[in-house]
């Protein structure tokens, strides 16, 4: 086989057939080198600034990024809520789980749960990889590449600089230097989460802001999780975010939704008729058929007068979806989310929970009523680090 390539002493080979294993050795052939002089002219042919699916204007692709935020503020569940999970719909994702991966079971499930999905591509690393520490990052790069995962997300900066001090420029320019080699060895985006100091402003050396090409904030006021952009170095900065935390049904965790879905109004109170409406149609039976107004009636779950009247009302708020007249009804995702407040702020309810036992030969609508729990128990502990009150160790709301 005739081949081209360059040894380490410059000369060009044509046959390694020709060499034999003592040849190969001493050749030490190595792959062409890649080519980095450019000239100006040529710069305007590099393909624009790409960004990871679904993040267009947030997260690029191919570069370091920050996520940073003080304890408490949503970090981890940002990360894998709108980065991690939704990438692994399309691509492999490595999650460095440095602080500890027992808590992401429950949180990827609620997830999945919530959007109808699964995990994907999404793997997790389960110790911590010292940066600091090329032996790590060899074994760390060398396990993964076969992978190719789409973004690397390291949670967090600390856990992973073992030994050294996140004020000190010199540590901070040799961590920053591992990741871009990460970065480098696996076209990927590396992403790490990071925390800030009591001012607000991130931990240790500013070095880490001028490396970084993008650099996302995270701040948590009362419950209310504000997304903004501190850097983009290669584009436009994206507008502030706002999301909350909504408890997801039959899980002890949550998941993140636009704050815009779920703007709440003396209009949004669901009536207790609207309640029962939406708790039957959210029942993985009717998930991908429906249910016609006579299936409702039928389940004797409301007076018959009562069953027009709350699927209208449940319609204008959007929570409910139907084709044409006749249609069956769909509960839609802020129906869903609707449905989850409810239970939220409910530790007793009388409502069906959507994921109960039912028959599963030919059900109907009232063989499932009459089979499903008529009580409920909402147990509030989605969080690690916040315990049943929702609050923190330091008496604060919050979520890691």
């Amino acid at each position: 086989m005739m081949v081209t390539t360059h040894t380490s002493n410059g000369h060009v080979l044509d046959d390694l057939s020709a060499l034999d294993d003592d040849q190969l050795v001493a050749a030490a052939v190595l792959p062409e080198p890649r080519r980095r002089l450019m000239h100006a002219d040529e710069l305007a042919n590099l393909p624009p600034v790409s960004y990871l699916p679904g993040l267009e204007g947030e997260l690029p692709e191919n570069v370091l990024a920050a996520l940073v935020g003080g304890s408490g503020a949503g970090k981890s569940f940002y990360a894998l809520n709108n980065y991690a999970l939704p990438i692994a719909q399309q691509h492999n994702v490595v999650y460095i789980a440095a602080e500890g991966v027992s808590g992401y079971a429950e949180r990827t499930r609620a997830w999945c749960l919530h959007n109808k999905s699964t995990t994907g591509g999404l793997h997790f690393w389960t110790e911590p990889v010292n940066m600091l520490d090329p032996a790590s990052v060899d074994q760390f790069i060398n396990e993964i590449i076969p992978i190719a995962p789409k973004i690397v997300i390291a949670d967090t900066l600390a856990r992973c600089m073992v030994g050294g001090d996140e004020n000190s420029a010199k540590d901070m320019g040799l961590f920053i230097a591992a990741c871009d080699r990460v970065r480098i060895a696996l076209s990927a985006t590396v992403l790490i989460v990071h925390h800030t100091g009591k001012n607000g402003d991130y931990r240790g050396s500013s070095a880490l802001k001028g490396a970084v090409d993008a650099m996302i904030e995270l701040r948590n006021d009362d419950g209310v999780i504000e997304v903004s952009c501190a850097k983009m170095k290669d584009g436009a900065p994206f507008s502030p975010r706002r999301y909350e935390l909504i408890p997801v049904l039959n899980t002890e965790s949550c998941v993140l939704i636009p704050s815009d879905r779920l703007h709440r109004t003396k209009d949004d109170k669901l009536s207790n008729t609207q309640r029962k409406l939406l708790d039957f149609l959210a029942h993985s039976i009717f998930r991908d058929t429906g249910a016609r107004s006579r299936d409702i009636e039928q389940a004797g779950i409301m007076q018959r007068s009562q069953v027009y009247t709350a699927l209208s009302g449940l319609k204008d708020k959007g929570y409910l979806s139907q084709g044409a007249k006749g249609d069956p009804y769909y509960i839609t995702d802020q129906g869903r989310s609707a449905l989850e407040r409810e239970y939220a702020t409910s530790p007793k309810t009388n409502l069906v929970h959507p994921n109960a036992q039912v028959h599963k030969s030919n059900p109907s609508p009232k063989s499932v009523q009459q089979t499903l729990s008529p009580q409920v128990h909402v147990v509030h502990h989605p969080f690690r680090g916040v315990d049943s009150s929702g609050l923190d160790n330091n008496g604060q709301k919050g979520v890691k």
